[in-house]
């Protein structure tokens, strides 16, 4: 009885962080959606946006639109939260600059580029170093490509699977998948 009682106790607490964190989210939008509503310069707003991504980046979710295409803004989101870049414009999705600092931190987050840099050499050559799995969001004419294939396997062996069908039967780097 007594470790049943300490099971339902840690799915209470779990169950608590989630609506915990749910509320904070809620309440992340809530205050960045009203307050910038009162702000009239644009200045103080612009500082207001600076602040809350350095302070936590997904807020960019909740910034104007204005600010999640305002490089200075998103950069200092992603510098936070490399996760950021999710709710980055579209126009910043396929900046190279932005996106590098992005995956140089998290290379999974080159899902969230636009598809020209998940195309682009140096961008993925930055996401793989940090994380072979993100072969999984290289463009079909990268994951074609050895020297992209064995840089992702090399640091996650498991990525192979992302390779294309051809290199997923190259001796070569099956050998180096197996190390």
């Amino acid at each position: 009885m007594k470790s049943f009682r300490k099971l339902s106790f840690r799915k209470r607490k779990d169950d608590q962080s989630m609506v915990s964190s749910s509320s904070t989210s809620s309440k992340r939008n809530l205050l960045n959606l009203n307050s910038f509503k009162s702000i009239k310069n644009d200045k103080l707003q612009k500082d207001k946006a600076l602040a809350s991504a350095r302070h936590d980046g997904l807020t960019l979710e909740t910034l104007p639109p204005k600010f999640q295409n305002d490089p200075s803004v998103v950069s200092a989101a992603i510098a936070q939260n490399p996760l950021a870049l999710r709710f980055a414009s579209d126009k910043l999705k396929n900046d190279r600059k932005i996106v590098t600092n992005a995956v140089e931190q998290d290379g999974l987050t080159l899902k969230y580029a636009s598809e020209n840099l998940r195309n682009d050499g140096k961008v993925v050559s930055a996401a793989l170093k940090q994380n072979g799995m993100a072969l999984e969001f290289v463009s079909e004419k990268l994951r074609d490509r050895k020297d992209i294939v064995e840089k992702a396997v090399e640091s996650a062996p498991k990525s192979l699977k992302f390779a294309s069908e051809e290199l997923r039967g190259d001796k070569a780097i099956v050998l180096i998948a197996v190390r």
